[in-house]
């Protein structure tokens, strides 16, 4: 098993959080054992009008959740997940310096005890030219860019 196959966590941001649009499609059933609200320093979130972005930076914070995958009690369930998010993603593990994002291991602390956890988290090297800052971290659909952002 090479690094990239490890089963981690996902640290989600955007489409894929709970209730988002990407979230049902790509999490089947009984691939998640749990959901928990997280936080990373050290990542910035940029959004266009439809997606956010997630690009290291020192000294910032990004908000989502932490997903647990149901591993040992439906690993074929969890293996589909992780594939189907990598392919949404345009992640390779074959070919990891490929494609639009890289997924890295980043260690997020949960909201409701603090509980560090390292788990995968997809990133951009810059954000697209399009893409603004999003401002305190947090993406929300349903808006023109999700979250108020910077001008």
């Amino acid at each position: 098993m090479t690094a990239l196959e490890t089963p981690l966590p996902l640290f989600v941001y955007g489409t894929l959080k709970t209730g988002q649009g990407n979230h049902a499609s790509h999490f089947t059933t009984g691939a998640i054992r749990a959901v928990r609200p997280a936080k990373v320093r050290d990542i910035s979130l940029y959004a266009d009008d439809r997606i956010p972005y997630a690009v290291p930076r020192r000294g910032s914070t990004t908000y989502g959740e932490v997903i647990n995958l149901a591993d040992a009690e439906r690993p074929g369930a969890a293996d589909q997940a992780r594939r189907a998010i990598d392919r949404l993603e345009g992640f390779d593990p074959a070919h990891p310096d490929r494609g639009w994002y890289r997924r890295i291991a980043i260690v997020a602390v949960t909201l409701t005890n603090a509980t560090p956890v390292t788990c995968w988290i997809y990133v951009m090297a810059e954000p697209p030219p399009d893409a603004r800052p999003v401002l305190g971290g947090v993406w929300l659909s349903g808006s023109r860019s999700g979250a108020p952002l910077a001008r």
